[in-house]
């Protein structure tokens, strides 16, 4: 199955919500899965995690404070 993760938070940004999307990937990618992650960068949070999936499969888009 392919499988699209949109966050607004995910590693290496540490809050609670983009560690439970960066678990969700690693599985759903073990399990066999095509993920792709859409998450935005450049966020005011601490970068301190390493994403657990290949980085070529995240695609980081710019955040914007409305």
């Amino acid at each position: 199955m392919r499988v699209l993760i949109v966050s607004g938070y995910f590693p290496p940004f540490t809050p609670m919500s983009g560690v439970r999307a960066g678990k969700l990937a690693k599985h759903l990618l073990a399990a066999g899965h095509d993920v792709r992650v859409l998450a935005a960068r450049d966020l005011p949070f601490p970068p301190l995690l390493k994403p657990e999936i290949p980085f070529e499969k995240i695609c980081y888009a710019r955040y914007a404070d409305i």
